[in-house]
């Protein structure tokens, strides 16, 4: 009997995680789900960690979470289930080592183009100037088409100047506490960065996300 208890105990828990994954979204956690004959694996991703959760059908429950920049492990246990609450309790614990930060939460910045590839070359040279600084910045590009799906994790969105003309629409769409700003053209097709850079260090550090 106990054994049946523990079985059912062990896929409350599965779907109780399951159940908070709009928590994980606004902490920019991005979560994956397989299963398998003998266990269900739950699949975590942060911007530092990446792990897994798997309920093994004997109910024991594996928590591993590694770091991103080296692959080293960052936590990890495993336990038999007894009861939810204490199911609860470890995974919480999992769950905050999964999204404490090193050096505090990540600044994060946005760049669109009409169809992310010039976008990308620019983002990806801005990204080649924060970690030669070692800043805690995060830059990405995406297609104008995109945009609506993906601004509201970024701190920081620029338009380059083949999307500009489009800035007042796209502040209408964006919560007022992002900031929506152009790309100078003549920097956006030189690939200069400094202005451009300098704009997103100053935000930064106005949020506490940059000393």
């Amino acid at each position: 009997m106990n054994e049946f208890y523990e079985s059912l105990t062990g896929t409350l828990f599965y779907r109780w995680i399951l159940l908070n994954q709009k928590e994980y979204e606004k902490h920019h956690v991005q979560t994956l789900v397989k299963e398998e004959n003998d266990c269900r694996i739950i699949f975590f991703e942060s911007d530092e960690k990446f792990g897994r959760i798997t309920i093994w059908n004997n109910n024991v429950v594996e928590e591993q979470l590694y770091r991103k920049k080296d692959g080293s492990s960052a936590f990890y246990l495993h336990f038999e289930i007894d009861n939810i609450g204490q199911c609860r309790y470890l995974f919480l614990e999992f769950y905050h080592c999964l999204v404490k930060h090193s050096a505090g939460r990540r600044f994060k910045v946005l760049v669109c183009c009409t169809g992310g590839l010039t976008s990308c070359l620019y983002a990806a040279k801005l990204q080649e100037l924060a970690d030669l600084k070692r800043y805690n910045i995060r830059i990405d590009a995406t297609a104008f088409t995109y945009l609506n799906k993906r601004y509201d994790s970024y701190d920081l969105i620029f338009l380059a100047p083949q999307v500009a003309h489009k800035a007042a629409q796209v502040k209408m769409e964006v919560p007022r506490d992002i900031p929506v700003r152009n790309i100078n053209p003549t920097d956006y097709a030189t690939l200069d960065l400094d202005y451009t850079f300098n704009q997103i260090c100053d935000l930064a550090t106005v949020k506490g996300l940059l000393h």
